[in-house]
């Protein structure tokens, strides 16, 4: 990231010797342009009454985090999410933290755009020290950005993305303080924000385990989870919903030393992080132990689609990694809304006189229609009378499909559409 500034320090307290003060600045409405960390200075009094039982400073409504320090010694801080939010600015002094006198003051803020404010300061409150005026600031603290740096600077966007969709800030933020250290390993659950544009995520995850194993030196396994089922239910065959940011994960699978943990039957309709960690952590050791420490008679998958052939009208589809066959697990009365509440909902089948549920098939015209479907030995046999000539299936196709089809191991197969 070319654009950052190198000299500029997100940690510490101590602005260089060197710094500039210049007095008489007045907060109120006032901008700073350039960005980077600046420093505010004042002298203020304590009475008796604040040093025995403390008080609050005020600093107005801020659009940048603040960082203060009374006589060189770390009081408190605001975050960016409130300045964000445009929350007003305050820091406690607890009781018996300073003794009655004359104290020095020093404002930290981290102007992180090209300027921030001091907004609506109404600090000047009964009882508390005037935190309105009469500031010295420096703008020499840290060298400001050159001509050719603010160039490389990528533009800010209309709308304020949300931190966790800053492009690169997380990265620099969490993976790039670990190199060059060693990696064994990455387990990833993650996808939802990206359900919006699943035709995507195939190259945005490989492109970023490629730039993770790059960037350590190491072409690391990296092990990651399918999103659980997730939402209302709905009776239409036609509603793909999540399905299609899952069928997009499967993409990472393309590259070596990849696996995925299928999570379609663990999840909550009202609960985007389902309460059932602990499925999802054995059926990412399975991978991982079969994998990587060569286990390699563990069962660590559910049954995997790979093939089919239309006979008599009926759709046969073969499958892999069933271990010993394939299973119709039976359905529960009820499925969990919000485990943490203990909310559910009844159950009502989309296919009640079959054997495997959460099937679909359509024909030529692409109208969806749920199917019947049966076990036969490491196949399933899929049909619906409404579909003469079926041309396409689905299985578990929905955001929070209601099926049923397992392995003897205890996996459950993934959602697909062929």
């Amino acid at each position: 990231m070319r654009w950052l500034n190198p000299s500029l320090s997100l940690f510490g307290f101590c602005p260089p010797a060197d710094a500039q003060w210049t007095g008489g600045q007045r907060l109120e409405n006032r901008n700073v342009k350039g960005g980077g960390i600046v420093w505010f200075r004042k002298k203020f009094n304590v009475t008796d009454k604040m040093a025995q039982k403390g008080f609050r400073m005020y600093f107005g409504q801020m659009t940048a985090p603040v960082t203060a320090y009374i006589d060189g010694e770390l009081i408190g801080k605001t975050t960016l999410k409130q300045a964000l939010a445009g929350s007003y600015a305050s820091i406690d002094v607890a009781e018996k933290k300073l003794k009655a006198g004359e104290h020095t003051v020093l404002v930290r803020v981290w102007a992180s755009e090209d300027m921030f404010r001091f907004l609506k300061n109404n600090s000047n409150l009964e009882g508390n020290p005037d935190f309105k005026s009469n500031w010295e600031t420096t703008m020499t603290a840290y060298p400001e950005l050159t001509a050719e740096q603010r160039a490389t600077r990528p533009k800010r966007p209309a709308v304020r993305p949300a931190e966790n969709k800053t492009p690169e800030l997380l990265y620099n933020g969490l993976i790039y303080p670990l190199l060059p250290y060693a990696i064994s390993g990455a387990v990833w659950y993650q996808g939802c924000a990206n359900s919006g544009r699943p035709d995507r995520y195939p190259t945005a995850i490989r492109a970023m385990i490629n730039q993770w194993r790059h960037d350590f030196g190491s072409e690391f396994p990296f092990y990651y989870c399918q999103l659980a089922n997730y939402l209302p239910k709905t009776p239409d065959p036609n509603n793909a919903g999540w399905a299609l940011i899952r069928q997009g994960q499967e993409g990472a699978l393309t590259l070596p030393k990849t696996g995925q943990a299928i999570l379609i039957d663990i999840g909550e309709a009202g609960d985007i992080h389902p309460l059932n960690k602990l499925t999802a952590a054995e059926r990412l050791s399975s991978v991982a132990l079969h994998d990587t420490y060569g286990f390699e008679d563990m069962p660590f998958s559910g049954p995997r689609f790979v093939s089919k052939s239309v006979q008599d009208g009926k759709l046969l589809l073969t499958f892999s990694h069933t271990y010993g066959g394939l299973v119709a697990k039976p359905l529960p009365a009820t499925y969990d809304v919000a485990k943490t509440r203990h909310e559910t909902k009844p159950l009502v089948r989309n296919s009640p006189d079959s054997e495997v549920e959460g099937f679909a098939v359509c024909g030529r015209d692409g109208k969806w229609v749920w199917a019947k479907a049966k076990i036969d030995g490491d196949s399933v046999i899929v049909w619906s009378d409404a579909v003469k000539d079926p041309v396409k299936v689905r299985y578990a196709f929905q955001s929070n499909p209601t099926c049923n089809l397992y392995n003897k191991a205890g996996f459950p197969a993934g959602p697909f559409e062929k």
